[in-house]
């Protein structure tokens, strides 16, 4: 799962970025959301 926020065409790049996935991998849906960026936080933290 990613939280991204950005401008449009940064935003873009990333979900190019992880439609590729590594190369022994699939990658099987990628589902884009527009949500408030006022909820998304502040730092980063991997799960």
């Amino acid at each position: 799962e990613v939280l991204a926020a950005g401008e449009s065409a940064a935003i873009d790049a990333l979900a190019a970025w992880l439609r590729s996935g590594p190369p022994a991998a699939r990658v099987e849906a990628l589902e884009r959301v527009e949500a408030d960026p006022r909820e998304a936080g502040s730092g980063f933290e991997v799960l």
